[in-house]
């Protein structure tokens, strides 16, 4: 049998993924399964399912096209590592997250996905070693969590709620703000999609309130 080589191989996987990706635009994500890419993808299901064996091994092929994991984790970092103090990190990781959030906003099917598993963390949890990063959402989430903390046990930060209900209210409402960026991102027209700039205020919001509950302003 004749040997099969890189290129012929990466060529049908880009194949799959393009078929894929026509899938995802045309329908919410969560109802995507293997037999739609089947179809669009016109190769046998023995062809797909020897290159992704599961509607997963396909989404985290998908996430794993993007090289912005590396670039976020910079600039976050570099927020993090700046002798602001704790309040003023916590508000720039938010305006940077809005930022990030209407670019992303763009990507229609990554945004999906995060959503997805950010909706079934059993499923998350048994696909996140294969992808190349942690999500950004989760990262940044995880450094304001370690802000918040840090500022608490310090006593730069005086919460008026439980810290616990306060990571959650914070977790909750990022979120909630990129579901909404999902949901634009469906509406029928170019006009309606075009409301980037409200995640961008929304987060701002979030900052303010975050801010009280902690016992401190921005």
């Amino acid at each position: 049998m004749p040997k099969v080589n890189d290129a012929h191989i990466d060529a049908q996987k880009g194949k799959i993924l393009d078929a894929a990706r026509r899938i995802c635009r045309a329908a919410p994500v969560y109802r995507v399964t293997m037999r739609d890419i089947v179809v669009e993808s016109g190769m046998s299901q023995g062809g797909v399912y020897s290159y992704f064996p599961n509607i997963d091994s396909v989404f985290v092929a998908l996430l794993n096209e993007t090289k912005t994991e590396r670039e976020v984790r910079e600039e976050v970092e570099n927020i993090v590592s700046t002798g602001a103090s704790p309040g003023a990190k916590i508000e720039s990781l938010l305006e940077y997250l809005g930022r990030y959030t209407e670019a992303a906003a763009g990507d229609g099917i990554r945004l999906e996905l995060m959503a997805l598993y950010a909706r079934e963390p059993e499923r998350f949890a048994r696909i996140k070693d294969q992808l190349a990063e942690v999500s950004e959402l989760e990262y940044v989430q995880a450094q304001l969590r370690a802000i918040v903390l840090d500022g608490v046990a310090g006593n730069v930060f005086a919460p008026v709620v439980p810290v616990p209900d306060l990571l959650d209210f914070i977790h909750a409402s990022i979120h909630g703000i990129a579901h909404t960026a999902i949901h634009r991102n469906h509406l029928s027209t170019p006009t309606e999609r075009d409301g980037s700039g409200a995640i961008h205020g929304q987060l701002a919001v979030l900052a303010r309130a975050a801010a009280l509950l902690l016992g401190t302003t921005p």
